[in-house]
């Protein structure tokens, strides 16, 4: 190549620079071309991240919401189980109760099983003596006037006997000292 004239190294140089700027040209379209998919892919994966970071908000809005479902399910629960306690305490005091009142019912039972021999015999004093008594209501005030009278003369005759047996011991100490 020194024995070549300037005129061709001038056009060899010229060629070379042409290839390099070919070469130049197309590292630019190749780095064009990489620097376009990798800001696809860029794109892609930004897209991606936000579809992730959507799809995590959303899930974490589910996971809340079912915390907070099941929470007021818990308390739900635990309401119910409270209430059947109570429930439960409130079935066992009136089965009380009613064993109490059937125990009850079977004394009223049994005393107006003894008593009505006594209302049978008031009613026949009704009918036999229907000119001063005209229902058993009757007897029974006339009863009660009669008791209160009785109680009153029995207390009238404890006091008189008091104040008889102090005159008595009177009169004795009286004789006595005559």
């Amino acid at each position: 190549l020194e024995h070549v004239s300037p005129a061709t190294r001038l056009l060899e140089k010229r060629r070379q620079m042409f290839e390099v700027q070919e070469a130049l040209e197309k590292k630019k379209d190749e780095f064009a071309s990489q620097q376009a998919t990798f800001r696809q892919r860029e794109d892609k994966l930004r897209k991606k991240d936000q579809n992730l970071q959507e799809s995590l908000t959303r899930f974490n809005r589910f996971l809340q919401e079912t915390e907070a479902k099941t929470s007021r399910a818990e308390n739900r629960a635990e309401e119910e189980r409270k209430q059947t306690v109570e429930k439960e305490q409130e079935i066992e005091a009136l089965k009380k109760e009613l064993h109490d009142g059937h125990a009850a019912n079977s004394e009223f039972q049994r005393l107006l099983s003894e008593n009505i021999k006594y209302q049978r015999y008031l009613e026949s004093v009704v009918d036999y003596a229907s000119e001063d008594f005209s229902e058993v209501a009757d007897v029974l005030n006339r009863h009660r006037t009669l008791r209160g009278a009785n109680e009153d003369l029995r207390s009238q005759q404890l006091d008189t006997g008091s104040t008889n047996d102090a005159e008595q011991s009177r009169f004795y100490g009286y004789v006595k000292d005559r």
